[in-house]
């Protein structure tokens, strides 16, 4: 049986159970943080780069969906930083795809590609 716990997501207290995985506890409690790898049929990677956070006492940015919650942890899941690397990740991923030839891929990210204003 997991312990419950409290994290700190930008300040907001969150109660979830110990090792529960970081990106799930954030969306199940209205935090979106952008990801695409993660899915829960899915082994998260932490390829796509978008989930990525800062948490306090840990050095650079971690993966949101590779990491297990721990009870006191402050993660810092918006800021200049962290938005700054993720419209660059996914402006990255965008350029090796032509939206006119490839417009399904292109209608998969669009929530994304419209909040980081990323349309041609």
């Amino acid at each position: 049986m997991n312990k419950e716990i409290s994290i700190y997501i930008d300040g907001k207290e969150i109660k979830t159970v110990q090792s529960e995985n970081l990106l799930k506890v954030a969306r199940e409690n209205g935090i979106e943080i952008p990801g695409l790898c993660w899915h829960p049929r899915l082994s998260p990677t932490g390829a796509c780069r978008l989930c990525g956070v800062k948490i306090e006492g840990m050095r650079g940015i971690v993966m949101s969906c590779t990491i297990e919650a721990q009870d006191g942890m402050k993660i810092t899941a918006f800021d200049p930083e962290l938005e700054h690397i993720r419209k660059n990740n996914l402006d990255f991923m965008l350029s090796e795809h032509n939206e006119d030839s490839d417009p399904s891929y292109f209608d998969e990210f669009a929530p994304l590609i419209d909040k980081y204003n990323l349309r041609n």
